[in-house]
């Protein structure tokens, strides 16, 4: 349901275009799917503000064709809730989100809100990748090659940072004596230790 400013916006609208009340219900019906502008969804807001926007209303502070733009990008960019769900994730991640961003969009944009969706939820994916691996890593003593030498980077950072999105699990299996750890495409065995338990 729209909030009361939007209502107001869109009664604004077609009084300024001078739509009559038959008209004003054909638009609804023809634009926005309802027979009464509270019906609305958020989608249909934004066509019917578009539709007024293209008989000529202007009060937008973001511009004359701020609706019209709205729809345009509908669906091919990141949305405001994917945005802030990127953020959250993002938060104490030890990576810049802007070199995630640039990664994750092929070096296309560094910019949160110009992701595509796909390239968006790719993101959001490879953050809980993260997330789940740096904790398991608070949890579970590192892998070594030999006592007081630490095992290679890429038994805590995924092999490498950008094989966290393709690969949301670690292994460590026990194969002849020797215990194999796997992260994303990086694998290396090592002799069984004191604390390795065989899987």
């Amino acid at each position: 349901m729209p909030t009361p400013g939007q209502l107001k916006t869109i009664h604004a609208g077609a009084r300024r275009v001078g739509l009559t009340d038959a008209a004003y219900r054909v638009l609804l019906r023809n634009v926005g799917g309802v027979e009464s502008s509270k019906e609305l969804d958020n989608p249909g807001v934004e066509d019917v503000m578009a539709v007024l926007e293209d008989l000529g209303y202007a009060g937008h502070p973001g511009g004359e064709h701020y609706w019209r733009d709205k729809v345009r990008l509908r669906g091919s960019e990141c949305g405001a809730r994917m945005a802030r769900k990127i953020r959250q994730l993002a938060d104490g991640c030890r990576y810049p989100l802007e070199s995630l961003v640039e990664r994750f969009s092929d070096g296309r944009t560094a910019v949160v809100e110009k992701l595509h969706p796909r390239e968006g939820w790719k993101l959001i994916e490879g953050l809980k990748a993260i997330g789940q691996r740096e904790e398991a890593g608070k949890r579970i003593p590192a892998a070594t090659d030999a006592p007081g030498q630490d095992a290679p980077e890429a038994a805590t950072d995924g092999g490498s940072l950008f094989s966290l999105a393709d690969s949301h699990n670690s292994t460590r299996r026990d194969i002849g004596g020797a215990v194999v750890a796997s992260y994303g495409e990086w694998s290396w065995p090592r002799e069984a230790g004191p604390d390795d338990v065989p899987f």
